[in-house]
């Protein structure tokens, strides 16, 4: 899962199976805004059997 989470507006743009581990990347779409945009950005992990998942896992702030 990715989410990038705007403090701000206290809203948030998340997406499940956003990628494979196979695939070696993920994209989150987020639309460009007129002023710059303050997101705070986190991950998780499921398992391919979905038994196992991690905790979402803080990644940095990020200007958009």
């Amino acid at each position: 899962m990715l989410m990038a989470y705007d403090p701000q507006k206290r809203g948030t743009k998340f997406q499940l199976n956003a990628g494979r581990r196979s695939e070696g990347e993920a994209f989150l779409p987020i639309r460009k805004r007129k002023k710059p945009l303050l997101l705070e950005t986190y991950i998780s992990f499921i398992s391919e059997n979905r038994k196992s998942v991690s905790n979402s896992i803080y990644v940095r702030q990020v200007v958009w």
